[in-house]
């Protein structure tokens, strides 16, 4: 009755606020923040049944297959070539200050969290690090932000979920079906899963670009095709994946670009809108029944008691370790100082870290399987309030020049 219960309300909750979407943003009330506050309520009443049904093989593949769409829905959607046409800064952001963001989360989790094993540290960093921004919208479409800025910040959140899952399949394996091997064995098996990984993403994204474009210049396609194919490349791929005993969600990426290059005419065009507008649609809606599932997840992690060092740890996490890297690493760049600290501090974490931190929650053996759980609870609720409350009128405040 529990998990009935939550999936009803939660049903409920998801149409009310789409019959109400406009008027809510009007007031700052976010997707996310009703689905968060919806979860608890519900969660206060059935977090035991809940737990029960969250650590299973079924709901690991559920999770795996929600991000599995939106890693290929993430990797399509980018406007303006494969870096939105900001190529020079949108690298140093995922290649430069991303991975220092990481190593600044593995040594901060080895001070913090002594007990803990260098894997599952570096499951915690790759869930606390991930930026996303669906828990703080209105900063995308804040008037007082630069449109460049938004621009940059959105496509970064793209793709650095994408490109942290290799290292977090990875990093969980070790704790898991890996932690007999060998570091240098459990390398190459790792690497092996990768390459099987990206050749599904590559061959069946890649080929049903090829199909696609073909019928839409024959016109045999309709104007739904595009729709439908949007959704079904991304699920295809991860059965295929999963047939191949690699990662869906990796592969799922790697699907997105690989049908965004052969589906778009250059390597600078962009796909019709009106082919990801249903796909769009769709992880809209499934990122909604994450949001409510971490309500409810959060009154499950607290009701064990509060854990100041974890506590540290998000807080950290959100307000430090992305701030630092960015600024330092984008410096030198085309944007001026104030430009690089908001960029910085613009980091919500959000629905990428949701499902990594319940994908770590079902995967680690029992003991080391909360800290990741707790971790993710932190940085996401913290983010919730920061930035879709405080952090655009605080960007707004900073990027207004200053009167002679």
């Amino acid at each position: 009755m529990g998990v009935s219960l939550l999936i009803v309300v939660g049903l409920v909750a998801i149409v009310l606020w789409a019959a109400a979407e406009r008027g809510l943003a009007r007031f700052r009330l976010t997707g996310p923040f009703l689905m968060v506050a919806s979860g608890v309520a519900v969660g206060l009443f059935v977090a035991d049944e809940f737990n029960n049904q969250l650590n299973t093989a079924e709901a690991e593949k559920i999770v795996e297959l929600i991000l599995a769409l939106l890693l290929f829905v993430d990797a399509t959607e980018v406007r303006g070539g494969p870096f939105g046409g900001e190529a020079g800064v949108v690298s140093r952001l995922l290649f430069l200050a991303m991975p220092v963001s990481l190593l600044a989360a593995y040594l901060t989790g080895a001070v913090l969290l002594p007990e803990l094993s260098g894997p599952v540290l570096v499951v915690l960093a790759c869930i606390v690090i991930p930026t996303d921004f669906a828990p703080a919208s209105p900063i995308l479409r804040h008037g007082g932000i630069p449109a460049r800025i938004r621009h940059i910040l959105n496509v970064e959140s793209g793709y650095n979920d994408g490109i942290v899952s290799p290292v977090f399949v990875f990093a969980v394996s070790l704790v898991g079906k890996r932690a007999d091997l060998a570091l240098s064995d459990a390398v190459l098996d790792g690497l092996w899963a990768f390459l099987l990984a990206a050749a599904a993403g590559i061959v069946v994204g890649g080929g049903a670009g090829v199909v696609f474009r073909s019928t839409r210049r024959i016109r045999f396609a309709s104007s739904r095709s595009g729709r439908l194919v949007m959704v079904l490349i991304p699920i295809l791929t991860y059965v295929v994946a999963q047939r191949l005993e690699a990662n869906g969600f990796i592969a799922a990426f790697i699907a997105g670009i690989a049908y965004r290059f052969v589906r778009v005419d250059s390597a600078h065009a962009d796909p019709d809108p009106a082919e990801t507008a249903f796909a769009d649609d769709v992880g809209q809606l499934v990122s909604m029944a994450m949001w409510f599932g971490f309500g409810a997840v959060a009154v499950l992690v607290f009701s064990n008691g509060l854990r100041p060092d974890l506590i540290l740890y998000g807080v950290i996490a959100v307000l430090v370790l992305r701030l630092v890297p960015v600024v330092l690493c984008l410096a030198g760049s085309a944007l001026a100082w104030r430009e690089r600290v908001v960029v910085g501090l613009l980091g919500p974490r959000g629905t990428a870290s949701i499902v990594f931190g319940l994908l770590a929650f079902d995967a680690l053996p029992k003991g080391t399987d909360l800290p990741p759980l707790y971790a993710m609870t932190v940085v996401v609720a913290l983010s919730v309030v920061l930035y879709g409350v405080v952090a655009p009128p605080l960007a707004e405040r900073l990027l207004r020049p200053r009167r002679g």
